[in-house]
């Protein structure tokens, strides 16, 4: 069977593909700024990490980044871990290939200057 004709000319075909690409720009910026989500530093993230120590012998770093939603949180989460192993605040243990990585108490977690664990010059 013969396909019916179209009622459409070119310019509504083009009319039709420009209030489309209209709908893939971006909207305009607020005049009110909105304000940034807070992201969570590395002393922060080492204190939450010191604290649940505190309270359990053991946990995994699975734990650690199930607090961070956002990709720089999961980044500033391994750093803090990274800086509180290097501090001797923690002790690091995977028993297995693949296996979970298990953070435990160091010999200095207590002493360990939180402010400290930024970027250092």
């Amino acid at each position: 069977p013969k396909p019916d004709k179209l009622d459409v000319t070119l310019n509504d075909m083009i009319a039709a593909v420009q209030r489309r690409m209209q709908l893939l720009m971006p909207l305009e910026p607020p005049d009110v700024p909105l304000p940034a989500p807070k992201i969570i530093t590395v002393p922060e993230m080492a204190g939450r990490i010191r604290d649940r120590l505190a309270q359990q012998e053991w946990l995994s770093f699975e734990d650690v980044l199930s607090v961070a939603a956002l990709r720089v949180e999961v980044v500033v989460a391994l750093w803090a871990v990274l800086e509180l192993l290097k501090r001797r605040a923690v002790v690091v243990e995977q028993q297995e290939l693949f296996g979970p990585i298990m953070i435990g108490r160091g010999a200095n977690l207590s002493a360990t200057d939180l402010h400290a664990l930024g970027i250092e010059e």
